[in-house]
């Protein structure tokens, strides 16, 4: 949580949630002071759109997976 300092009367707090749209174990609801704004997936996972292949042509599947409240924040 932020400190009280960190916080200011208009500030939005950003909580993340999985696929199912439950609250993810990385993601505080808040306190007495202050309680999650909004909330928004907080996993992702980023792929390549067509198929990378090897020397010998095999397929390599590259993705890539992130997660946290960072990945909730509004853009």
């Amino acid at each position: 949580m932020l400190s009280d300092i960190g916080l200011s009367r208009n500030s939005v707090v950003v909580g993340a949630i999985d696929f199912d749209e439950n609250k993810t174990s990385y993601s505080q609801i808040g306190n007495d002071l202050n309680y999650v704004s909004v909330v928004s997936p907080g996993t992702y996972t980023f792929s390549e759109q067509s198929p990378v292949k090897d020397r010998s042509g095999k397929i390599i599947d590259y993705s890539y997976q992130a997660s946290g409240t960072s990945f909730s924040a509004l853009l």
